[in-house]
């Protein structure tokens, strides 16, 4: 597939942060609660994607690091119709093991392969009551640029949820 998404987090430890894993979700519709994602890989840059003195910390881009993809028990629907069970979501894990970030703002970069000829996409976060819900940025590879990621309908920007797993790094002498 040949888009990513990408959002900013924060480590505010002192000591940095050990990373483990990160949960993502996706969706292909018509899927079926059977996953169909196949590949996900991941960067991270130590600044907005893109711009001028942004550079990637860790990732390549390409290097597989899904350890699974399993029906999260959600779906994606529209708000006008909540029975709508054609966009199964699933809950994707990523190995970030190798990852160590000392403090600082840092941008999470995805990319998910499935086995469907639509998508996979990420669902923006979602908050009841709120239109903008982020700053996160796409990437399509037609265009080679970094864009805000935009909901069509009110057209506001959208944050991309994850969530990272790890712990405070330990001080060794």
């Amino acid at each position: 597939f040949d888009s990513r998404l990408a959002d900013d987090f924060e480590v505010t430890s002192p000591l940095g942060w050990q990373f483990q894993l990160a949960e993502v979700h996706t969706y292909q519709s018509g899927s079926g609660t059977e996953s169909t994602i196949v590949q996900a890989n991941f960067r991270i840059w130590n600044g907005v994607p893109g711009e001028e003195g942004s550079n990637v910390v860790y990732g390549d881009g390409a290097s597989d690091s899904l350890l699974s993809s399993d029906f999260s028990g959600i779906y994606r629907t529209p708000a006008a119709n909540f029975a709508d069970t054609s966009r199964p979501l699933m809950l994707n894990t990523l190995d970030m093991s190798q990852v160590f970030l000392p403090p600082g703002t840092y941008w999470l970069d995805v990319q998910f392969s499935g086995s469907l000829g639509n998508g996979p996409w990420i669902p923006p976060a979602t908050i009841l009551g709120e239109d903008t819900t982020g700053n996160a940025l796409q990437y399509f590879s037609s265009s080679s640029s970094w864009s805000p990621a935009i909901d069509t309908g009110p057209n506001t920007a959208q944050g991309m949820p994850f969530v990272l797993r790890g712990h405070e790094a330990n001080l060794r002498l």
